[in-house]
């Protein structure tokens, strides 16, 4: 099989793009395509916002999210390498990449230094998701990558690398104080949300998704 998946999501600190990645994630447990890993270079402080009337998901389903969290691209790249020596049953059907312009952050090089950094780690993970998409154990899921990018660093001139390992960049917008919009590269409009008040609040999906599902609104398969 080709490798799955991959998503590059693009927005400004505090628009929602964790909450985002996480909904994924619990949604990926939840219609059993099978588990997921998370990266970030933190540990959460708490869960991030859940969409209104989302339940918080059981025991059960964050047993299935294995939190993980590499310092720098290094450590990021050494746990790509090891998914080959993970059991068939462990192995996730999404790899989840929360704040990864943070993985870069700690280098002391020149901009062309990272930039070919960054390259190197998508290398290794496109590589990781290639040995997902041969391995998964659940033959019906096509595997997953989603990553989140903040703006002004993927402006920076690391676009045309995100760009070049992530086919589809999505971007997150403002249009009003705490209202986002999530549109592809067409300009189509894939969610729109808000985050008032602790809360995420979906306002409007792409019209064959009812009840809001992030899943098929960011255009997984």
């Amino acid at each position: 099989r080709a490798p799955g998946n991959r998503i590059c999501l693009v927005g400004h600190q505090q628009c929602g793009k964790s909450s985002l990645l996480f909904w994924h994630g619990i949604q990926v447990v939840e219609s059993g395509m099978g588990k997921v890993l998370y990266l970030s270079p933190s540990p959460l402080r708490a869960l991030p916002l859940l969409p209104q009337n989302t339940t918080v998901p059981s025991p059960k389903v964050l047993k299935q999210i294995h939190f993980q969290y590499p310092k720098n691209s290094q450590e990021l790249v050494s746990l790509f390498d090891d998914i080959h020596l993970v059991d068939a049953e462990e192995l996730p059907a999404a790899i989840i990449l929360d704040h990864f312009e943070k993985f870069f952050s700690t280098m002391q090089a020149k901009q062309h230094q990272v930039t070919a950094e960054v390259g190197r780690t998508c290398a290794h993970l496109i590589d990781a998701l290639q040995f997902l998409s041969t391995n998964c154990p659940n033959s019906e899921t096509k595997p997953s990558i989603i990553a989140s990018v903040d703006q002004t660093w993927f402006s920076s001139g690391k676009n045309a690398v995100v760009e070049k390992w992530f086919p589809s960049v999505l971007q997150v917008s403002s249009t009003g104080k705490d209202v986002y919009h999530v549109t592809n590269s067409s300009g189509e409009t894939l969610l729109s949300y808000t985050t008032g008040e602790g809360k995420l609040v979906v306002i409007e999906q792409s019209p064959d998704d009812t009840p809001p599902h992030m899943h098929h609104s960011m255009g997984f398969q």
